[in-house]
């Protein structure tokens, strides 16, 4: 057996193990926060500009919201078109914007309308679809301080009592009528009304300006014919009623 194989059959000496790597703590990348703290505060300041300076919120409202369709028609009362008629709309669903009707201008007062939305200030064609209640309403017109009379059924002029519906489908609707029915007011007559009661509340007046200064006063102390014809509170309180 030669020396080399004796050195072959010797079992190898036990060689120390290498120590097992110590835990060590690296220190913060300068990349790990560029790729987690900046991206959080551009989507912070992104949600600041969109709801603070954008109107974010009223802008998802738009966008969310049901299309607008256009719808025209004409008011009749009795059968007949009725002129310088206020149209106005509330939906009765939640969420939705109500509309205005604008008159056709055709050379007519013919009671012709286009009914219009208010988006964000500005009055855009058409009226969000669904269902939706419709006031009719025509008042005289008048320069009187105080509002000016209804000349048409009240029951029309208000969203709680009026009996007026109107279901917009997608494609619109072209010429729709809006039928009101009811008693018939003589304008001449209220005029004539109101003017008579108008002079009759500065006729009024004016004789108590002149009692409180005085110059109503007879020399013998009695009151003067003008004061014996002056109304009473009661009578011109009921001068404006008439009104």
């Amino acid at each position: 057996m030669t020396e080399d194989s004796q050195q072959a059959d010797k079992p190898a000496a036990d060689t120390p193990e290498d120590p097992a790597p110590k835990a060590t703590t690296k220190p913060l990348r300068l990349s790990v926060i560029g790729f987690t703290v900046v991206p959080l505060g551009l989507v912070a300041i992104g949600i600041i500009l969109f709801i603070g300076v954008f109107d974010g919120p009223a802008w998802l409202r738009t966008l969310t919201a049901r299309p607008l369709a256009p719808v025209s028609g004409q008011v009749l009362f009795n059968g007949k078109p009725l002129g310088n008629v206020e149209v106005m709309t509330q939906p009765t669903e939640p969420g939705m914007r109500a509309a205005v009707g604008f008159p056709v201008m055709n050379g007519e007062d013919d009671g012709r309308f286009v009914l219009k939305t208010d988006i964000n200030g500005t009055y855009q064609d058409g009226i969000q679809v669904g269902e939706h209640k419709v006031t009719i309403a025509v008042h005289l017109v008048s320069n009187a301080p105080t509002a000016p009379p209804l000349l048409t059924p009240e029951i029309y002029a208000s969203f709680a009592t009026t009996p007026l519906r109107i279901n917009v489908p997608k494609s619109g609707l072209v010429d729709y009528e809006i039928k009101i029915e009811g008693e018939v007011i003589d304008v001449e007559a209220l005029q004539r009304r109101r003017s008579e009661a108008a002079r009759a509340a500065r006729a009024y007046a004016a004789r108590r300006s002149q009692q409180e200064s005085g110059g109503e006063e007879s020399n013998d102390g009695q009151p003067s014919r003008s004061d014996e014809e002056a109304p009473n509170d009661d009578e011109a309180e009921g001068d404006s009623e008439a009104l």
